[in-house]
């Protein structure tokens, strides 16, 4: 089971979930490291006056091949344990694995929600989502998959809240016409004592 499904209150029910995108594993300095480093060990291998040496050659290259490994194992890590999803109560927000960080808020403080998409992540269908609270509001969500389908969900169920019919207030009971200094009823008779009315 996943953090938002084990962390749902009572009468809480998820209505929309999104995650990050896979374009998030096209890292480009881990792409960078992890196919240029091969590459420069082809190249210093070549450039070698002497065979012996090149033990010697081979630490650079595998240093910038375990750099960019390291930057695309991260970002998948950082892909596959980010959730978000949005319930009848609240948007939640989780990411990280061991270091885990979560953002909440209430559904009815939200005002606007604004979503950002370039060229390409109108394509692939990914984009930035800015959630605009009363008085705070959660940090951009970024590369998020579906951010229109999301905002959308998150709109629905605020309008839906919002246009909700108010109860009415309870009736106020009347006020009785005899106080505690004088509670005669219209017999004539003290709570408690018998009186008589002298005409």
């Amino acid at each position: 089971m996943n953090y938002i499904d084990s962390h749902l209150q009572a009468d809480e029910r998820v209505l929309d979930r999104t995650t990050m995108h896979w374009i998030t594993l096209f890292n480009l300095p881990g792409l960078v490291g992890l196919l240029g480093g091969p590459c420069l060990f082809v190249y210093l291998i070549r450039m070698a006056p002497n065979p012996a040496g090149w033990p010697v050659f081979i630490v650079p290259p595998a240093i910038v091949t375990i750099s960019g490994a390291v930057v695309l194992v991260r970002m998948a890590i950082a892909c596959l344990t980010t959730e978000i999803a949005i319930t009848n109560r609240r948007i939640i927000y989780k990411s990280g694995l061991i270091n885990r960080r979560t953002l909440e808020m209430n559904v009815d403080k939200v005002e606007s929600v604004d979503v950002n998409q370039s060229f390409l992540g109108s394509i692939l269908d990914y984009g930035t989502i800015l959630v605009r609270g009363v008085g705070t509001g959660l940090e951009p969500l970024s590369t998020i998959a579906a951010p229109l389908e999301f905002r959308d969900a998150i709109l629905s169920h605020t309008v839906s809240r919002s246009a909700s019919p108010v109860p009415p207030p309870s009736p106020i009971a009347p006020q009785s016409r005899f106080t505690n200094e004088n509670p005669i009823n219209p017999e004539g008779r003290v709570f408690g004592h018998r009186h008589s009315i002298v005409e």
